[in-house]
């Protein structure tokens, strides 16, 4: 086995070092912010009070409509009437607890 010359040697250790800081160069970690911060679109509109039309099932239950934010802005979501959910959802978007 043969020792490299030291101009060999110098020009390995470089061509590491400058393949080394590539690889390393990605491993950018983003600073901890000092807590959570929140975006605020303000307020949605006041609620719209709906006929609620006869159920065209017996089985089916009325869930109400409700702002949403589009984007841009509110858009209202008309309700509607659908199969009642299993899994713990009931009519009316509450939470039925099963426990």
């Amino acid at each position: 086995m043969t020792v490299p010359s030291l101009p060999h040697a110098r020009r390995w250790l470089g061509a590491t070092a400058i393949g080394m800081a590539a690889l390393l160069g990605g491993c950018v970690v983003a600073p901890v912010s000092p807590g959570y911060t929140y975006t605020t679109y303000g307020d949605p509109p006041p609620v719209r009070y709906e006929v609620v039309p006869v159920s065209p099932y017996p089985a089916y239950v009325w869930t109400p409509g409700v702002w949403m934010w589009g984007g841009a802005r509110y858009n209202w979501r008309p309700g509607y009437w659908g199969p009642s959910h299993h899994h713990g959802w009931g009519g009316g978007g509450r939470w039925r607890g099963r426990y």
